[in-house]
C-alpha cells in the first residue's frame, strides 16, 4: 500500500538557530546552542554554571529539568537558562515521527493555490464551487478533500481513510505528536494545537462513519470550533463531498 504522506501543511522547520549569550568574559553559556529531537526523545545541555534556573518557552513542545530536554509535541521553542541577572538561549526543534496525514492547513489560499501545491500523483475527482476532492489512483484512499468559504479562501483541510489504515499508519500517533484532545463535539472528537491555539490557528474534528467504514479527518481554524456552527458546517461539508465522490 502507498505512503501518501503530504508534507505540506504541517512541514515543521529544521533550521538551526544559533543560541545567543551575554558577551561579558563571564557571561552564563550552554554547551550546545540548539538542538533537534524527535518526539518523545531527550537531550541534556550543560550550562557553565552551576545552580541556574531552567525554563522551557512552552512546555506543550518540550520540557525542561536540570538540563534535561523532552519533546513533547511537534513544534519550536525556547529554552531559557539563567542565573544572577545573567541568561543564556537555547532553540529547540521537535519533530514528528509520523507524517502519514499531514495536508494543506494554510488557511486563505486559494483553489487555485490548493491546486498548485497538490502533487500530479493524485487525481482531482471533484472541482466545485467552494470544493475540491482528489483521490490515489483508481480513487483508492485515501481521499484529500477541500472547502472554501464564500471569498474562495481555505477554511477546511479533510482527509478520509479507512479503519484498518487507521491502525496502519497510526493515525492516534500522528494526532498524540502534534496536537491535545479537547473532548467531544457534536460531530466528532476535537484536537487542537494548544501551542497555537491562542492565534485561533489549527483545530481537527475526527469521526468514524461506520456504515461507510471511513474515518474523515477535519482540519480548520479554531475560530470555528470557537463558534461551534462553523466547527460542524465544515464536518458535515466535508462528509457531504465525499459522498458525491462517491456517487462519480
Amino acid at each position: 500500500m502507498k505512503k501518501f504522506a503530504l508534507l505540506l501543511g504541517l512541514a515543521l522547520p529544521l533550521a538551526f538557530t544559533s543560541c545567543s549569550n551575554d558577551d561579558e568574559p563571564s557571561a552564563l553559556t550552554l554547551d550546545k546552542t540548539s538542538v533537534t529531537i524527535n518526539y518523545g526523545e531527550d537531550v541534556t545541555i550543560s550550562a557553565s554554571e552551576k545552580n541556574v534556573t531552567w525554563t522551557s518557552g512552552n512546555d506543550f513542545v518540550a520540557t525542561v529539568e536540570n538540563g534535561k530536554i523532552v519533546g513533547a509535541h511537534a513544534g519550536s521553542t525556547t529554552i531559557t537558562v539563567t542565573k544572577d541577572g545573567k541568561t543564556a538561549y537555547c532553540n529547540v526543534t521537535v519533530k514528528t515521527t509520523n507524517d502519514n496525514f499531514d495536508t494543506i492547513i494554510d488557511w486563505g489560499l486559494t483553489p487555485s493555490q490548493v491546486k498548485d501545491y497538490m502533487p500530479n500523483t493524485l487525481t482531482l475527482l471533484i472541482e466545485e464551487p467552494g470544493e475540491l476532492l482528489y483521490t490515489l489512483d483508481n480513487e483508492a484512499f485515501p481521499w484529500f478533500g477541500f472547502l472554501f468559504d464564500a471569498n474562495d479562501e481555505l477554511e477546511g483541510s479533510s482527509i478520509y481513510f479507512t479503519d484498518a489504515q487507521f491502525d496502519e499508519y497510526d493515525f492516534n500517533g500522528y494526532l498524540n505528536q502534534r496536537y491535545t484532545k479537547l473532548g467531544t463535539e457534536d460531530e466528532g472528537t476535537l484536537y487542537a494545537d494548544a501551542y497555537t491555539r491562542a492565534n485561533a490557528n489549527i483545530a481537527v474534528i475526527v469521526n468514524y462513519d461506520a456504515e461507510e467504514d471511513v474515518w474523515t479527518a477535519n482540519w480548520m481554524p479554531m475560530t470555528h470550533v470557537g463558534t461551534k456552527a462553523l466547527g460542524n458546517d465544515i464536518v458535515k461539508r466535508a462528509k457531504a463531498l465525499y459522498k458525491a465522490g462517491k456517487n462519480k
